[in-house]
């Protein structure tokens, strides 16, 4: 396994609404090349992740080659990644949900390389695109390339192969003897790899085009340094977080009560949580009424401090709109939870 390390001057802005959700966090774009899309039979020949520390004017780039293409070298080059991977607070993948991040936790399972604890997020951007916004109607296709090419970076972009071409090159570098060519072979893999990763970085700005505030609703965001939350939704009585326990994993239960008027489930084996907060209804009784029916959160009873999200839209005298009618209020609601959530880590882990 060859292991090479990059820094390089970070000069792009992601933008105000992915600070919102990840600002002040380590963010790695993560992606990786394979000698198949079946995780069973194919192998992981190359990882490639660049990290950006909050803050920083400097980015590093980090590639774990797999020089001999067998379980060994394999193993070597998966302990090295995901240790890098684990470092970093967000990955930022191009359809990571669906083939990137499944296929490397199948071959970590196979080769014997820990893999859940202590995972970082995965923003998909590719599923954000997909889901919350019209680009679908616009473009030919979502694939990474297209999409640089509707952002202007096309001329960004130095590799000129192909994922395909990638692997065609690595089986021809497996069969060369050591010397410039074998290396050249390298250098090309490395490069469209390399390349993938920095043109998904350029790509973060597209975030500001979508609906990012209901996608996060729908998807999660991390919390803090241990939770991360996995979906939010609504009905008639009360909101519910689900999500998972990144590190340090608890078995825990509360039921409402005076003065913690709110029910919640850790599973330790499972990893997973629920938390349950109550919802206060007003107005109209249906949707069609003068003044349509509101779900509020009492922040004052739950206990939860607002001061800090009180310019957000639908906060008013301690309550908080979490519903209007049919219409959810994602930023006010996302903000709101991640406060709840903050909460009830600090109770839970500092007490």
């Amino acid at each position: 396994m060859k292991h090479t390390k990059v820094i390089e001057k970070n000069e792009l802005k992601p933008g105000f609404v992915f600070e919102r959700y990840f600002g002040g966090r380590k963010i790695g774009i993560l992606d990786i090349e394979t000698t198949g899309l079946s995780a069973s039979t194919a192998r992981v020949i190359l990882g490639g992740l660049i990290t950006i520390e909050p803050g920083s004017d400097t980015m590093t780039e980090e590639e774990f080659f797999c020089e001999f293409n067998n379980d060994a070298d394999e193993k070597k080059l998966l302990e090295g990644y995901m240790k890098a991977v684990r470092k970093t607070d967000v990955v930022v993948t191009y359809n990571g949900a669906h083939f990137d991040m499944p296929f490397l936790k199948e071959r970590c399972a196979r080769l014997g390389v820990e893999y859940e604890e202590g995972l970082p997020y995965n923003l998909d951007i590719y599923r954000i695109l997909n889901k919350f916004s019209d680009l679908r109607k616009l473009l030919p296709n979502l694939k990474q390339k297209t999409v640089e090419s509707y952002m202007g970076l096309w001329e960004t972009r130095t590799d000129m192969i192909s994922g395909a071409d990638s692997v065609e090159l690595y089986y021809e570098y497996l069969t060369r003897k050591e010397g410039a060519e074998k290396e050249a072979l390298k250098s090309t893999i490395i490069l469209h790899n390399s390349d993938d990763c920095a043109q998904l970085y350029r790509l973060l700005p597209i975030l500001g085009k979508v609906d990012m505030h209901k996608a996060m609703f729908h998807l999660g965001f991390p919390v803090g340094r241990r939770l991360e939350i996995g979906e939010i939704s609504v009905d008639k009585t009360k909101l519910s977080i689900m999500g998972k326990q990144n590190i340090e994993p608890i078995e825990y239960s509360a039921f409402e009560r005076p003065g913690f008027p709110m029910e919640m489930h850790f599973g330790k084996e499972t990893r997973r949580f629920i938390v349950d907060v109550p919802l206060v209804r007003a107005g109209g009784r249906d949707e069609s009424a003068e003044i349509p029916p509101l779900l509020l959160a009492d922040s004052v009873a739950l206990c939860v401090n607002t001061s800090s999200i009180e310019d957000l839209p639908g906060i008013e005298k301690g309550f908080i709109i979490i519903k209007k009618g049919s219409d959810v209020n994602y930023i006010t609601t996302n903000a709101f939870v991640r406060l709840v959530l903050e909460k009830i880590e600090s109770r839970l882990w500092n007490d």
